[in-house]
């Protein structure tokens, strides 16, 4: 933070491209690493691990709500962490590597232990990914609050980002497949092959967050003294402003989508398709299509010039693409198929920005309301209601599976089929189109922004004079 003439702190940092992708590339490692587990995890456990669907539907509900409810106490200690690096950045060194050993392990499979030994193993590590995840990604994600609080320089800061986080699914999508089946999926090796893929990817992903971690200067500081000093009420006194409560509910719908069609994609190619190795060309087509997404996503902020109204459109072209995708199946029409994937792609992509970008704003608006700093413990109520869409969505899909009568590794029924195309397509187009719902009532403009930006700018600096004289005279005492 610099400070000017008269006291008058600035904070609305320009980042030079190459800080901002030194913040953006931790997303890039962190979704090489966790899109294994949003979507390759459920069919390992089905297919090679052999656990039923339904035990798989228990172990993600209980899981995914401890993780959801473990989120806003890692929040609140993020928040009251001081070092000399900053508030976040030290959770950027340990917690990665933590996640990067922890999902090795949630992939390494033991076939032929007792179910109870089975489930005991899957519940401890999926616990301890879940807990590193949190402690990772969240640090990560308050951190973009802390860079600047300059608008447009977010919606940089998330376009970059997201553009990195989309190569890190493409990657995964586009390379998993290739790596399993070279390390032995198909010729009676498929333990070893996810355990050996898993780790080159983890130990190749870690060293992204130290980039992150080391480059990253957080200019947006907490006064010490209050961060130390709230109490829970004080953090609940945050929950009455409407903005943080949409992105809260929004967040919802979004993990349901997000990690739900995850979830279906090595399903919908295997089964539906029958050809898993397809899930490659579809992960180029989406990708290239997310990526572009991000890099468009500031351009459609500008023509908006109020992020609500830019997220509707985005989401809009999303749902209405991906829904369609239910009456062309590649198996009927590919090229149908791979323009809707590639035009609702650049919707995912453009509308992930413009989300992750709101969050830190609707926070801002938050503290100039209710005169609390809790950026940590809000961004963790995000994470949590993400976290429990992100549950259900695997859950439903595991109940449906057990009722319509889904056997691992053989021709699925006409029912499974249905379901598995349901909700690669229609479902997560009408989980979008009540997200637009929802969404209309966002008000904050670019033009109010900057009124709330200009207020707080205010109110921080003279939080932190006053810290500042206190410490002088504690010096001098």
């Amino acid at each position: 933070m610099t400070q000017q003439p008269g006291n008058t702190l600035s904070t609305d940092v320009k980042l030079t491209f190459g800080k901002r992708l030194a913040y953006a590339v931790g997303d890039l490692g962190y979704n090489c690493m966790y899109f294994w587990v949003s979507a390759y995890l459920m069919i390992f456990y089905t297919d090679v691990f052999g656990i039923s669907a339904m035990a798989v539907t228990t172990l993600m509900l209980v899981v995914r709500i401890f993780d959801a409810l473990n989120d806003p106490f890692i929040g609140s200690l993020a928040d009251r962490t001081k070092q000399k690096t900053g508030t976040y950045k030290p959770w950027l060194i340990w917690g990665p590597i933590t996640l990067g050993i922890s999902i090795t392990l949630l992939f390494w499979a033991h076939a032929s232990w007792p179910t109870v030994l089975k489930y005991i193993y899957v519940y401890a590590t999926y616990i301890v990914v879940v807990c590193a995840s949190t402690a990772t990604n969240m640090p990560y994600g308050v951190l973009t609050q802390t860079l600047t609080t300059d608008v447009q320089e977010r919606s940089k800061i998330s376009s970059l980002r997201f553009a990195c986080c989309m190569m890190g699914n493409m990657v995964v999508t586009v390379i998993a497949a290739p790596l399993l089946i070279f390390f032995g999926l198909n010729s009676g090796h498929a333990e070893r092959s996810y355990l050996v893929t898993v780790a080159l990817f983890c130990a190749l992903s870690v060293p992204m967050f130290l980039i992150t971690a080391f480059r990253s200067k957080e200019v947006v500081l907490v006064p010490e003294s209050q961060s130390e000093k709230l109490t829970m009420g004080d953090r609940m006194r945050c929950l009455k402003s409407a903005p943080i409560l949409i992105m809260i509910t929004v967040m919802l719908f979004h993990g349901f989508v997000y990690y739900g069609r995850a979830a279906i994609y090595p399903y919908y190619f295997t089964y539906l398709c029958g050809s898993a190795s397809m899930i490659a060309s579809f992960g180029i087509i989406q990708g290239i299509a997310n990526i572009l997404g991000t890099i468009i996503s500031p351009y459609i902020h500008r023509f908006f010039r109020h992020k609500g109204h830019a997220t509707i459109f985005d989401v809009g072209v999303f749902a209405v693409c991906t829904g369609l995708i239910y009456f062309f199946p590649p198996t009927q029409n590919i090229v149908a198929f791979y323009a809707l994937t590639f035009i609702g792609g650049l919707g995912f992509g453009a509308y992930m920005v413009m989300l992750y970008s709101m969050i830190p704003d609707a926070i801002d608006y938050s503290q100039l309301k209710s005169g609390v700093s809790a950026s940590g413990f809000l961004y963790a109520l995000t994470s949590f209601t993400c976290k429990v869409g992100g549950a259900l969505a695997p859950a439903v899909l595991a109940l449906v599976f057990n009722a319509t009568g889904y056997v691992p590794n053989v021709v699925q029924n006409g029912a499974v089929l249905t379901s598995i195309n349901l909700m690669m397509s229609v479902v997560p187009g009408a989980v979008g189109f009540i997200y637009l719902v929802v969404m209309a009532f966002y008000k904050i403009s670019d033009r109010e922004y900057h009124v709330i930006n200009a207020e707080l700018a205010k109110v921080r600096g003279t939080a932190i004079v006053k810290e500042m004289s206190h410490l002088s005279e504690d010096q001098a005492s």
